[in-house]
């Protein structure tokens, strides 16, 4: 019996959806378009077609990803009196605490080793660093492409120690990066202190629990 294809928009977002789950299920480097190809049940022809390569349809997965990453965060903190600081501190913890998912941090680790600088950045729209910058002071625009791309060397590392040592303490590493960026731009220790702590008190409240294709689920402790 020959195979039906679909076409058109309904293939492009079977073609994305299973590609999800694959990324997620196996990593980037093991995926492939035979993979999804068979998975998804459309020509093998049509990935490239609708998505032009793997490391772009792996750069809308992660796009995805965030955006979603971004809208749970924003739920959990929907009608909280909280600081500007606070809300983005929250954004980049309960990132760097998703990292305990085995599955996203091998995603990540072979992500990152096939994206540049350039297609990450403005992918992600690095919402954490754009925050500091617009709400709470202003750097030379040279200064800020330097400090995200040293911001986006540091967060590779952590992804790295994250997958390869489990007992890490992922939190740990995360406030020594909050106190090297707010450092630079003025606060003082005893305050990027004071941000952590009221940080940790919102996001242990919650926990978001990342599951097959990238999705979220928000449950309350």
């Amino acid at each position: 019996m020959a195979t039906t294809y679909l076409v058109g928009e309904q293939t492009k977002r079977k073609i994305f959806k299973i590609s999800r789950q694959l990324f997620y299920k196996k990593g980037y480097d093991e995926t492939t378009y035979d993979d999804i190809s068979k998975l998804a049940k459309v020509n093998r022809a049509l990935i490239p077609y609708y998505f032009k390569n793997k490391k772009n349809l792996a750069l809308l997965v992660f796009q995805k990803f965030i955006e979603d990453y971004y809208a749970v965060c924003d739920k959990t903190m929907e009608g909280l009196d909280m600081s500007g600081e606070v809300r983005t501190a929250v954004y980049m913890f309960g990132y760097y605490r998703l990292l305990r998912n085995r599955n996203l941090a091998k995603f990540l680790i072979q992500f990152h080793s096939d994206v540049d600088f350039n297609e990450r950045m403005v992918t992600s729209q690095k919402k954490f660093f754009d925050a500091i910058n617009m709400n709470f002071c202003k750097v030379p625009e040279y200064d800020y492409g330097v400090l995200s791309q040293m911001d986006y060397g540091i967060e590779k590392e952590l992804i790295r120690m994250a997958y390869y040592d489990e007992n890490v303490d992922i939190d740990r590493l995360s406030s020594i990066e909050f106190h090297l960026i707010l450092g630079y731009f003025g606060y003082s220790k005893e305050k990027i202190d004071e941000i952590i702590t009221e940080t940790m008190k919102h996001l242990d409240k919650f926990q978001i629990i990342l599951k097959d294709r990238f999705n979220f689920e928000l449950t309350e402790k």
